[in-house]
């Protein structure tokens, strides 16, 4: 990667401008060709489509300048080459990057398009059931196999409820970018700049915003979309990434953190035990030439490859995240009737989820609970069960002392009972590194057999209504609606509880965990880790157990920081926020990580509290604004990360109207 050009640098080399289109001409700039930038291109072409509506003339004369240094479609994040070993946390037919149905900003212009695992059939000339085989018959017709490339034995072996590879889905990302420039209307044009943006001056009047790039080149823009990633900085391995100093090995994906530098055998530790600690786990150990057996009792043996270390890992809360179910057919999951009722209730303003939502989705929680128990253990109910069903499904919240009693009588075994608290908060209070191993192994070889039940594990439906509910929070509690109190106290906690119970990583993820716990190539350490990298050494140890403190040659942050504004990591925003171009979201009076937009279009507000007319920001720059957008939309929903693309393109494109004409796509995308 070209390294960014320092501040000073800037200062001596004027941007050298690129030609200003004449006429007619306008120009939009996305900034991020990744996820965001692909689903915003599709948008643009349906608000562009006649089909839709559209004048004839609104797609002439428009440029769409798509500025990012990695391949546009899969970007950093899901790039092809990535190892296999790595899989995605979303199911693939539930993936997608389009409109559907269901989704309130799908119209004419947009065709019925696949999802992930619906592409990669097609691509692989495997047969899709009806009625989804004829309705993608004109995709099929597009598609070229070797779209796929090393992927194909994957796709072709596919099934909707797996999880499919990183790289794969990077395939399909970079089929869906080509897929939309080729169906643009005549008369736009795309083009790549393979650069880094390093700053945008937007202008308060009716001249043109100019985007900066890391050689000097200033492209014009009527408008400009700041659809940035995870802002982790530009020298680590690769430029793709921070740079590690000492001991540490700094937050990043986890292919881009410079795990070479770890040792065969050396005790290190890695300081997270979320998504990214089981991708970082998998590349040091199967990565390395590990491997995994069946035991023949339906878990797994590691077979050590010799290049693994030893691995201390820990967090806050020191446990990993539950497992997903195992399916073997298609789960509409909890419908979450109490919830959304109670979130279509909240004012628009100073709304508090404590009062309603939560308790809401409490409720939700019990009730696909004890309705799961009834279909598949009906033997644990004394009495009949439509009663309490009956009660935990209407409308009415109950009393909770009467709810407790029912359940009691209805449910007489304590053990068949849902205890949402210990699900919550399960950890006990230990006192000795070996009582926490042994109890933690027991609990992740317990919570690996409730996922095995699939949909028959009463548990792991209540548990799946955390998870449901988290695409429901931009209308709970998105663009300020919530009082400061509740966002602090109620909407962190939820998000972070929920990650943790919802069920994030396979199955198979937990398996292999197990396996290796069992292998002593890993150790858990109790809540409340700590660490310490000072005088070129480094150490860990929990608060919960005294003596626990061990010296490892490395940590590993097995965590992606905070979405947001990532200050002094040298993206564009730095430079807005210095100047007052840009200002962070606030909630109660304090600066939130993320970036202050204008609700309705995505606009970038100044610190005076002005919108910009010309930049614009969707993703995870303003996710602790938006909230919980920063996933890839959800196939068959009304996806809040559609709604908030649509919303700004319209937006910009207005921006770049000139005279009664429109605006235009592309049929090329050429490097520039």
């Amino acid at each position: 990667m070209t390294p960014l050009p320092t501040r000073s640098e800037r200062e001596r080399e004027a941007p050298v401008d690129v030609d200003e289109p004449g006429g007619d001409d306008r120009r939009l700039c996305v900034v991020g060709a990744g996820v965001r930038g692909t689903i915003l291109l599709d948008r643009l072409r349906a608000l562009l489509d006649p089909v839709g509506g559209a004048p004839a003339s609104a797609a002439q004369g428009l440029t769409v300048d798509l500025v990012d240094p990695h391949r546009p479609g899969p970007g950093r994040i899901w790039r092809t080459d990535q190892s296999p070993h790595l899989v995605m946390n979303t199911r693939a037919d539930a993936t997608t990057v389009f409109t559907g149905p269901e989704s309130t900003v799908c119209g004419p212009a947009d065709p019925p398009a696949p999802t992930l695992y619906e592409w990669a059939r097609l691509a692989a000339g495997a047969p899709l059931p009806e009625p989804r085989r004829s309705a993608l018959a004109e995709v099929a017709d597009r598609l070229d196999p070797g779209c796929l490339g090393t992927a194909a034995p994957e796709a072709a072996g596919l099934r909707p409820w797996d999880f499919a590879s990183r790289a794969l889905f990077g395939r399909y990302l970079a089929w869906a970018l080509a897929d939309v420039i080729a169906r643009l209307p005549p008369g736009v044009r795309v083009a790549h700049h393979a650069r880094r943006v390093v700053d945008v001056r937007a202008a308060r009047g009716a001249e043109r915003a100019r985007v900066l790039l890391d050689d000097g080149t200033a492209l014009p823009a009527d408008a400009v979309i700041l659809a940035l990633g995870w802002h982790l900085g530009t020298s680590g391995r690769g430029g793709a990434g921070r740079a590690g100093t000492g001991r540490l090995v700094p937050a990043d994906s986890p292919v881009d953190q410079d795990l070479d530098r770890i040792a065969p055998g050396a005790p290190i530790a890695l300081k997270g035990l979320g998504m990214s600690f089981f991708d970082t786990l998998i590349l040091l150990t199967q990565g390395r030439g590990g491997s995994f057996t069946a035991d023949g009792a339906g878990g797994l043996v590691y077979r050590r490859g010799g290049g693994e270390p030893l691995v201390y890992a820990g967090s806050r809360r020191g446990l990993p995240f539950r497992a997903q179910p195992e399916l073997r057919g298609p789960w509409a999951g909890p419908g979450l009737p109490h919830t959304r009722r109670a979130i279509a209730a909240l004012p628009p303003a100073e709304a508090d989820l404590s009062a309603a939502v939560l308790p809401a989705l409490r409720r939700d929680a019990a009730l696909a609970y004890y309705t799961t128990l009834a279909r598949v253990s009906p033997g644990a109910f004394a009495e009949d069960r439509g009663a309490l069903l009956g009660q935990l499904a209407a409308p009415d919240a109950p009393d909770q002392g009467a709810l407790r009693d029912a359940v009691a009588r209805a449910v007489p075994r304590a053990a068949d009972r849902l205890d949402l608290a210990a699900a919550e908060r399960p950890v006990p209070d230990v006192r000795s590194l070996a009582a926490y191993r042994a109890w933690a192994t027991r609990y992740l070889t317990d919570d690996l057999r409730e996922a095995e039940r699939g949909p028959d594990s009463p548990l792991k439906a209540a548990l799946a209504c955390y998870g449901a509910v988290r695409p429901l929070l931009p209308a709970a509690a998105g663009d300020g609606r919530l009082t400061a109190r509740s966002y602090d106290a109620d909407l962190l906690p939820f998000l972070r509880l929920a990650g943790a119970v919802c069920g994030v990583p396979p199955a198979f993820r937990v398996r292999q965990l197990l396996a290796l716990l069992r292998a002593d190539v890993v150790r858990l350490l109790p809540p409340g880790m700590r660490v310490e990298t000072a005088d070129g050494r480094a150490a860990v140890w929990s608060d919960a157990v005294p003596g626990s403190r061990v010296a490892v040659d490395a940590v590993v942050e097995a965590h992606l920081p905070p979405p947001g504004l990532g200050g002094g990591t040298g993206t564009p925003l730095d430079a807005l926020c210095a100047r007052g171009e840009a200002r962070p979201h606030r909630v109660g009076g304090l600066a939130r990580p993320g970036l202050d937009v204008a609700a309705a279009t995505g606009a970038v507000v100044r610190a005076d509290g002005s919108p910009h007319r010309r930049l614009f920001a969707v993703g995870l720059p303003v996710e602790s604004l938006r909230i919980f957008t920063i996933v890839a939309p959800v196939a068959r929903t009304d996806s809040a990360v559609l709604r908030e693309a649509d919303a700004c393109a319209r937006a910009a494109l207005t921006r770049c109207r000139s005279g009664a004409g429109g605006l235009g796509n592309s049929r090329a995308l050429p490097a520039t």
